[in-house]
């Protein structure tokens, strides 16, 4: 379909989808389902493409796949290709290596149009924070793409062999599609996102529509009622959901219904609501919405990734603006010099093609040399590796919500055929305290058990959205300690602050009572005190200190004030918890902060983290080395109070 022919209104839903997806990345309180904006664009998508290629159906099976390919590598390649060029170059003048690696193989997956799958396997819960991944925006244009790949030459065959039953078939795909996004977003939920057969049945709503030319003939008053009715759901998407919503499966149709309504009540007049979004500004962001998808996230990824995840809105907005003008740009001086009627003469299939060839091979000869880390001096490269000083028994020892996993099957460290005389019990904040007392144990003859689960505060009762195992998981492990007559002393981690933790009262409470049923199993408890998280990487933030050529006192840091405002309902919390029951407790913050900053290097210690949020192996072996006198004093249980300080 040409830019002239465009239908406006379809111009106008085009400008609300990515309107969604912009104000959702830069502002997500603003827009909390703004993501739905994507399920828009495929049902567009679906619904255009088949308008497409169904005028071709009667030539040959090769020259209907010509055309059709080389009007969407004139379309999707250009723009694609320059954002990728410079997102590149940008990555080389300001990422650190594993990160440049890292953009390399996004780069690579996203020129062969796989990047679905790859951020799918590449987002596990260390992976790198995906708001700083800047190709990240390119998994719908992969999805897009394989759709592209399979449809044509599958309705091809659908015209040839079963004729006047084409539509009906595609719905039916289309009811199974949905059924299949369902039951992954119920039992495979990691996999949803990104996994191309859960946005399937989107993209087959859009050709269902267009394989069905009867049901465009709505009269007028109905069409005006349906198009209220499509905006109405387009937008209770954008307003009623958000991240912890069942998604795609249902919970998608209300943004893909919707637009499904829109389409069919303005395919053959302008509606109320086709006129209200199809005015002059909504037009422009329509024909630019490419572009503006394209150019949209990588900025933003950049300042994430150089500043920190906490940016102001000033800063914000300067960024918007500044991606919103690159995106104009993309499309006046690239798009524009490739669209029908004005486009080049090219031999488009053989330029693909070659565009894909070399594109992939230059992207993973970047990853392939691991991010060209000669770009950076002997002690950056050094800062850098302390991402890499955790626990090497997490993926092993650390449960992460997706299997059954029972108190037998949990961890011990120490002296080799000792039972554990100590258990650390925790979310992800307790996994590198775990494997550095056992350490210390193996030293003094005993061991350690390691119950540490992402996202999973030991808290009896309680479990957050998105984690809904965690209830189960922590009854099951308080079980086993307190029927564990070989445990004598239980250290409890976990990260109180944590802003996804919702329902603090009862966490809280949930954290009480396992406390208390842990003292009246002849338990000795120790609780450890909240420590400071940042909205940057530690790691990554040293290196760029000492590339700079800072030193010494020039590391950075964090004021200490904010941290300690910012938790002191829980210390005071945890201070009246160790009272009321006769618990310890343990402040490992004062290994970090001094009355004015919390560091990310100490002496003696070296690199306090090695990400945001946790501790490196090395700040664990510190307060283990402080935590083990009070260990050591409760290995006989015993129903007195402890000294409650460190």
């Amino acid at each position: 379909m040409t830019q002239k022919a465009m239908r406006q209104d379809i111009q106008g839903m085009r400008a609300l989808a990515v309107l969604s997806v912009v104000l959702f990345h830069y502002f997500p309180e603003a827009l909390p389902g703004g993501f739905t904006g994507v399920d828009i664009f495929f049902v567009i998508s679906g619904y255009l493409i088949t308008k497409s290629i169904v005028p071709d159906m009667g030539l040959p099976l090769g020259e209907m796949t010509k055309r059709f390919y080389r009007r969407r590598i004139r379309r999707i390649f250009p723009a694609l290709f320059v954002m990728i060029l410079v997102t590149m170059a940008v990555g080389y003048a300001v990422m650190f290596p594993d990160a440049y690696e890292r953009l390399g193989l996004s780069a690579a997956s996203s020129v062969l149009f796989v990047s679905n799958f790859y951020f799918w396997s590449t987002g596990g819960y260390f992976a790198a924070p995906a708001a700083t991944e800047p190709l990240l925006h390119t998994w719908s244009l992969s999805i897009e793409e394989q759709f592209y790949i399979v449809f044509p030459i599958a309705i091809f065959c659908l015209y040839r062999y079963a004729g006047k039953h084409v539509a009906a078939i595609v719905a039916a795909a289309t009811l199974a599609l949905f059924a299949l996004s369902e039951y992954v977003a119920l039992y495979r939920p990691s996999a949803g996102y990104y996994f191309t057969g859960s946005r399937a049945y989107e993209l087959a709503i859009g050709a269902t529509l267009a394989l069905a030319p009867k049901w465009e003939h709505v009269p007028a008053r109905a069409a005006e009622v349906m198009a209220g009715a499509g905006l109405a759901g387009v937008v209770a998407g954008f307003v009623v959901l958000d991240e912890s919503s069942h998604f795609p499966g249902t919970g998608a149709l209300f943004p893909c219904l919707g637009a499904a309504a829109l389409l069919l009540a303005g395919a053959n007049r302008l509606t109320m609501v086709g006129r209200a979004i199809s005015n002059r500004v909504f037009r422009y962001i329509g024909d630019i919405s490419y572009s503006f998808y394209l150019w949209h996230w990588p900025p933003l990824a950049f300042l994430k990734y150089y500043y920190g995840l906490d940016l102001d809105p000033g800063l914000l907005l300067a960024c918007l603006l500044v991606s919103f003008g690159l995106s104009a740009a993309s499309y006046h001086f690239v798009e524009q010099r490739f669209m029908p009627r004005r486009g080049l003469n090219l031999p488009y299939l053989k330029l693909g093609a070659a565009m894909v060839a070399t594109g992939s091979a230059a992207c993973l000869f970047i990853a392939m040399s691991k991010g060209l880390p000669q770009r950076f001096t002997p002690d950056a490269l050094a800062a850098l590796a302390t991402a890499r000083d955790y626990s090497p028994e997490r993926a092993r020892c650390h449960y992460d919500n997706q299997a059954r996993f029972d108190y037998a099957d949990t961890c011990v460290f120490g002296a080799p055929g000792v039972p554990a005389r100590i258990a650390v019990w925790g979310d992800s904040h307790g996994a590198e305290l775990a494997y550095a007392l056992g350490e210390r144990a193996r030293a003094e003859g005993s061991a350690v058990r390691q119950i540490t689960g992402s996202g999973c505060p030991p808290a009896v009762g309680y479990a957050r959205r998105g984690r809904a195992p965690c209830r189960e998981y922590n009854e099951r492990m308080l079980a086993g300690l307190a029927a564990d007559d070989t445990i004598h002393v239980v250290v409890i981690a976990s990260y109180l602050q944590n802003q996804n933790y919702d329902d603090k009262a009862a966490l809280l409470d949930g954290m009480e009572r396992a406390v208390a049923q842990l003292r009246a199993a002849g338990k000795r408890v120790i609780v450890t005190m909240p420590i400071p998280v940042f909205d940057f990487d530690p790691p990554e933030a040293l290196a760029r200190s000492i590339q700079r050529g800072g030193g010494g006192g020039g590391f950075p840091a964090i004021p200490s004030q904010p941290f300690f405002a910012e938790t002191a309902q829980y210390r005071a919390y945890l201070n009246r918890l160790a009272v009321k029951h006769g618990a310890a407790l343990f402040d490992p913050a004062k290994l970090i902060c001094d009355a004015r900053l919390c560091h990310l290097q100490r002496p003696g210690i070296g690199a306090t983290y090695f990400n945001a949020s946790h501790i490196s192996l090395s700040t664990a072996r510190a307060v283990s080395d402080r935590m083990w006198p009070m260990i050591e004093a409760g290995h006989t249980p015993s129903a007195a109070p402890a000294d409650r300080s460190d």
